[in-house]
């Protein structure tokens, strides 16, 4: 693939990626990934820096409005501790009570 082919073809990836519903923070998450792989051949010299994209086709906006809005059920919550291994649980309720605090006092836990 020639350097002038790259933005094309990444555009083409987010249309077929967009196409089989997956969601922005996914696709975002695959060209951060391809983005590190080409640095990381830049700076081991196996990758020029004129062939590296100078833009990604990121959809920020789109991963901003996907982004996790809700908490866990109280039966998510139980599920959780039934199954975690013990050093998992006070982590996990430490991290539960904390969510719980800092909606109770707008946003300051």
């Amino acid at each position: 693939m020639l350097p002038k082919d790259v933005n094309e073809n990444l555009w083409r990836y987010r249309r077929l990626r967009e196409s089989e519903t997956a969601s922005p923070s996914s696709i975002n998450g695959e060209f951060r990934l391809l983005r590190a792989a080409l640095r990381r051949g830049w700076k081991d010299d196996g990758v020029r820096t004129e062939h590296l994209p100078k833009e990604y086709p990121f959809n920020y906006e789109g991963e901003r409005s996907s982004e996790r809005t809700g908490t866990y059920t109280e039966d998510q919550i139980k599920c959780i501790l039934e199954n975690a291994t013990p050093q998992f649980k006070p982590i996990f309720m430490a991290l539960v009570f904390m969510d719980f605090a800092q909606k109770k006092h707008g946003g300051q836990a």
